[in-house]
């Protein structure tokens, strides 16, 4: 048995204000002698049980002490010689005191279940929030895959597309450990960078391919150092393809003292 759904379902808060049949008593003493947390919760509502018939408690008009006075008084104590009246006020007491008693009861009861269906409400409403935020990571993680997955599945159609060429850049007398690919498709014309081995550049410079026609350097676009292939300007025409390191943005003419690797096209 689950003992929190046992807590809340107010049987409990019954056998504290001796609701229970004694059966259903006997039940309850049960459940309290295998769990200890049983004993404590009931302890617990029998304490804010007290606490809200005390905040709660009705006092009794002030003519029912009078009446008493007068009934216990007048004509003595003898309960043969109570006037009818008298006897009638006392029935009128007794009857105000059992419908304070339940009104008391009811009430205490009432605001009892309350309290336990707010923190029934409160752990859904918590737990609906937690599986939300599992959705929205479930969610982010399959775009993230799905993004993975296209740029994936790009960059393997250009390296299995017999059209392309590649061109394997090697680093220059002054970066001798760099290293760069081209992937460069004549009939279309499209350019992709693969970097083997680039640093990062400075701060306000980037990196620059250029397609060297007869000579001729021809801007290629400016890329930054990252993973995959990376997609520049097309080119109609290349004998060789090179890097330069360049100012933000990219310059008109290829700065040949940060050249930093360049390759020849083969032909085949």
């Amino acid at each position: 048995m689950n003992i929190q759904n046992y807590i809340s379902s107010g049987i409990l808060e019954f056998y504290a204000m001796d609701a229970l049949s004694v059966i259903e008593k006997q039940e309850v003493e049960s459940m309290m002698e295998k769990h200890e947390e049983l004993k404590l919760e009931l302890l617990e509502i029998q304490k804010t049980l007290e606490s809200y018939a005390s905040l709660h408690s009705i006092p009794p008009p002030s003519t029912i002490l009078q009446l008493v006075v007068e009934t216990v008084t007048k004509d003595g104590v003898s309960s043969n010689k109570q006037p009818v009246a008298n006897i009638a006020a006392l029935r009128r007491i007794q009857h105000f005191k059992y419908i304070a008693i339940a009104a008391t009861v009811l009430l205490v009861l009432s605001a009892a279940l309350n309290w336990k269906y707010y923190l029934a409400l409160e752990k859904a409403n918590t737990e609906i929030a937690f599986l939300n935020q599992e959705q929205e990571k479930l969610v982010n993680n399959f775009n993230s895959m799905q993004a993975t997955y296209d740029v994936a599945s790009v960059e393997l159609e250009v390296l299995q597309n017999p059209d392309n060429k590649i061109v394997k850049m090697s680093g220059t007398e002054n970066h001798p450990e760099s290293m760069a690919y081209v992937y460069w498709n004549v009939e279309s014309q499209e350019v992709y960078v693969k970097i083997g081995n680039l640093p990062a550049p400075p701060t306000q410079k980037q990196y620059q391919l250029w397609a060297l026609k007869d000579g001729i350097p021809i801007d290629a676009g400016v890329f930054d150092v990252e993973k995959g292939l990376l997609k520049v300007k097309d080119i109609e025409a290349a004998d060789a393809f090179a890097v330069t390191l360049e100012p933000q943005g990219g310059s008109k003419q290829p700065t040949l003292e940060d050249l930093q690797v360049i390759g020849e096209i083969k032909l085949i």
